[in-house]
């Protein structure tokens, strides 16, 4: 029996050619994943007012929905959670988003905002009564101030990073010693000295560069703790486990914002076929309304006027 054909495509969410700001592959030989190639911070996908942080979630949550709908067969969306925040907006120093989430809510960015995680993970409730079953252990943390068990398999990836997380909260290592590790904060002696928990002393950091109207100076702030931040989060052995987060298809659901306009264009570039790159049409250079168009067996590349902006310190 002859092999079946093989194909890759692209899908890509924004406003239009080179105006994308979502980006994710499939390809017919892991039939079961789409992976998140990235998001990315680009002004041509600005279109209206508004938390830039919250317009991502948006148009993440449009866009793994409408590819769950075309490719309804797939389990998880897979990505690679590296994502960094920078100083300036696109360039430069830069913190890193899962680091900095870690320490506000205790998740990262894709765990809070899309139910993310790694393999081991069960289930979780805030039922801490419930009971769990042979090789499956209870793990109790507080998540956004709500203490929340995760029924996690043992000696998994899960499992270690949520035992890490409890290291933020430990007593501090002595100020004469981690200066030794990390000299870059005997700027912040004081803020350090006065916590008793690496977690505290962020926080310190944090109220450092806020004014008194309680807002803080995001920038100065990334500008400050950017050139050791990920050093110390690295020093109280936190793995994140990049390459291992996923987003179970199963907890997709149509967000309010989705919705399917009729096309009035249709743009559709570099879909792939055995490895070759094709043009299907010739793209436009705007797009007004959002549109989509299958392309029989070769996939989809879909364009949404969704508002987008991640990356810049305005994220923090």
């Amino acid at each position: 029996m002859d092999d079946p054909i093989q194909y890759k495509c692209d899908f890509a969410f924004g406003t239009g050619f080179k105006k994308f700001c979502m980006i994710s592959k499939y390809d017919v030989k892991n039939p079961d994943s789409i992976y998140i190639d990235r998001i990315e911070n680009n002004t041509s996908c600005l279109l209206e007012k508004g938390d830039s942080n919250e317009r991502t979630v948006k148009l993440v949550r449009i866009g793994l929905y409408e590819m769950l709908r075309l490719k309804p067969s797939i389990t998880r969306f897979t990505l690679k959670d590296d994502s960094n925040i920078y100083c300036n907006g696109s360039t430069g120093e830069r913190i890193s988003m899962s680091y900095e989430s870690l320490l506000k809510y205790n998740q990262t960015w894709y765990q809070q905002k899309f139910g993310a995680i790694l393999p081991g993970f069960v289930s979780s409730t805030t039922n801490p009564l419930e009971e769990s079953a042979d090789g499956i252990i209870q793990l109790t943390m507080p998540i956004n101030g709500v203490p929340t068990t995760f029924f996690v398999k043992t000696e998994s990836s899960m499992f270690y990073f949520l035992q890490s997380l409890s290291n933020m909260d430990r007593p501090s290592t002595p100020y004469e010693s981690i200066i030794q590790e990390i000299p870059q904060i005997t700027s912040f002696q004081n803020e350090y000295e006065s916590a008793d928990t690496p977690r505290k002393f962020m926080a310190n950091v944090r109220a450092k560069y806020t004014n008194p109207n309680s807002k803080l100076n995001k920038k100065e702030y990334c500008y400050a703790v950017a050139p050791w931040v990920s050093f110390y989060i690295n020093a109280l052995r936190i793995p994140l486990y990049y390459d291992q987060w996923y987003i179970p298809a199963s907890t997709v659901i149509k967000p309010d914002e989705f919705k399917e306009e009729p096309m009035e264009q249709t743009n559709v570039i570099r879909t792939l076929h055995g490895g070759h790159r094709t043009t299907r049409s010739k793209p436009r250079s705007s797009i007004k309304r959002g549109s989509r168009r299958r392309i029989d067996q070769w996939g989809v590349i879909p364009y949404y006027p969704i508002n987008s902006r991640f990356g810049g310190a305005d994220d923090i």
